[in-house]
């Protein structure tokens, strides 16, 4: 988890090092930065190998496949940026099912 600014793991890491330096514990707060930068640095190795390199070969997608991914990375940036909204609405929904 990278922690991308808007989304819920960049919230949760800021709260926590933040509550860590409140505290206190300045040297376990500079400990939880550093190792988040160094996951950083891997993650983005990925990130770069997938979108900024060349493959092999051209990879022909069919155009249903492409819009489903699409789709699922929409709904899961949805979902990290606006989570007590689609917690809201999952809970409507829930609870009219439920009835």
């Amino acid at each position: 988890m990278i922690g991308i600014p808007l989304t819920g793991g960049f919230v949760g890491k800021w709260f926590v090092f933040f509550s860590t330096l409140n505290a206190g514990l300045t040297l376990l707060a500079l400990i939880g930065v550093l190792t988040s930068v160094v996951s950083a640095y891997y993650y983005l190795r990925v990130v770069v190998k997938m979108w900024l390199e060349s493959g092999e070969g051209e990879a022909n997608v069919p155009p249903r496949l492409a819009g489903a991914v699409a789709l699922c990375a929409i709904v899961t940036l949805i979902i990290g940026i606006l989570p007590t909204v689609v917690a809201g609405l999952a809970e409507s929904i829930t609870l009219a099912l439920l009835r």
